[in-house]
């Protein structure tokens, strides 16, 4: 991943909203209907946040579905936790 697609992918992941997508769509696939109501936001808000993480390469839509995408894309690697942070200080 080079420096400009990092960064994409930084500020896609970055906002509280999108997070808060990302977390829904990696307990189950939805529909946009599902993302709007159940998450209370305004249409036009949520396909903005969508548009950006699909083209991040962090959600897939495929026949009305929204998923998280797990598998290594061209863009990104997989999201993963270990459980443990970075540490900060030295």
């Amino acid at each position: 991943m080079n420096k400009p697609e990092l960064l994409d992918f930084v500020k896609a992941i970055a906002d509280a909203d999108r997070l808060r997508i990302i977390g829904l769509l990696a307990q189950k696939p939805a529909r946009f209907s599902e993302i709007v109501n159940g998450m209370g936001f305004h249409p036009a808000d949520a396909q903005r946040h969508l548009n950006q993480l699909i083209q991040n390469g962090i959600v897939q839509l495929a026949d009305g579905i929204y998923e998280f995408e797990r598998r290594r894309s061209r863009k990104t690697r997989p999201l993963t936790f270990t459980g443990r942070a970075p540490h900060l200080y030295s």
